[in-house]
């Protein structure tokens, strides 16, 4: 029998990304090589671009159906949904999401086990990302959000060299990127008994997967991590999209983890803002304050639950918020991103 102790499950969810198949398997083949006690799972989430064949065809050509395991969707369930069934046929202790637009240092797995074992208050952790076109430059070493609540993303834009000498291993973070995040089990089986799936589906557009994930990791009081000598390359580097319901995303976390109100409010200006006059989808933006007033009483009582998670932990939730950030600091980093995307 398979001891899953010091198993890590990679979990990758495909749609539509057949350009980036190729390079990914590449990388994880030679993962494989070097660890036996690695599981790969991947769901596709309907794939019409020939995803679900090309990765078929490579399982079957590279002999790996010990090793990986393919489940394909016949609808799009998005990021948490697709995650969800992939966690589901994971046999491993931490569970290592990763999107499908990134490839694997040859050496990114090396020090995870001996990081997790060293502390069991370690609950998560995140890759250093690198640009996947511009693999000398930083995507993230660790998230964080300003006082608007804004997203920011840390040392974006950075060259590596440079950075790699300010980080130590085992740095904490605020935020971990979703794009390659390593997360012990038991964290999202609490997740489970109080959404009643691992990752929740209330997330219905793209953003705020890994603000939850991250912030749910603190409030059972579970550090979150960088681990710099884990390196992914990631292709952050596609026009955003600002869809409506990232607002629906955000008001759900907040009101759920008492963000503070002025987070609130700048969250939901900026949104609103980006939504009527960037995006021009006013209808969709009342739809969603519409579907956020039906899931208000919800949202209450799991908020309730989750104070009872911090208080049981010693965690204050205010302390989860702090910022140092200003707005002005996400707004350098949108103007990093347009330069960057326009190269």
């Amino acid at each position: 029998m398979v001891n899953t102790n010091n198993y890590i499950s990679i979990v990758i969810v495909t749609w539509n990304g057949k350009h980036y198949i190729g390079t990914l398997f590449n990388s994880l083949l030679r993962i494989l090589n070097r660890h036996p006690n690695i599981e790969i799972i991947i769901v596709d989430n309907g794939s019409t671009d020939g995803t679900q064949d090309i990765i078929k065809t490579i399982i079957e050509r590279l002999n790996l159906n010990g090793r990986v395991t393919f489940k394909c969707l016949n609808k799009n369930l998005g990021f948490m949904g697709g995650n969800n069934v992939g966690i589901i046929f994971a046999r491993g202790k931490l569970i290592f999401m990763l999107n499908q637009d990134t490839h694997l240092h040859d050496e990114a797995l090396e020090n995870v086990f001996q990081i997790f074992n060293s502390d069991p208050k370690i609950g998560a952790t995140q890759c250093l990302l690198l640009q996947y076109r511009h693999p000398h430059i930083l995507d993230s070493c660790g998230d964080e959000f300003s006082s608007l609540g804004t997203g920011i993303i840390g040392c974006f834009g950075e060259r590596f060299t440079k950075v790699l000498a300010e980080i130590n291993e085992g740095r904490e973070i605020v935020l971990a990127r979703g794009a390659a995040l390593i997360i012990r089990r038991e964290v999202l089986d609490l997740s489970k008994k109080i959404f009643g799936t691992y990752l929740p589906t209330y997330l219905v557009a793209p953003y705020y997967e890994d603000w939850f994930l991250s912030i749910f990791t603190r409030v059972l009081g579970y550090k979150l991590l960088l681990i710099p000598s884990c390196i992914v390359y990631h292709d952050s580097l596609k026009q955003i999209h600002r869809d409506p319901y990232t607002l629906y995303n955000a008001i759900n976390i907040f009101v759920q983890f008492r963000a503070p109100i002025f987070m609130f409010i700048g969250t939901i200006g900026t949104i609103a803002f980006s939504s009527v006059f960037i995006s021009k989808q006013p209808l969709k933006l009342l739809i969603c304050f519409r579907a956020l007033l039906r899931k208000l009483r919800k949202n209450i009582q799991v908020r309730y639950y989750i104070d009872i998670l911090a208080k049981q932990r010693g965690i204050q939730l205010k302390n989860l918020w702090k910022t140092k950030r200003k707005a002005t600091d996400a707004l350098r980093w949108y103007f990093t991103f347009q330069q960057l995307t326009r190269k």
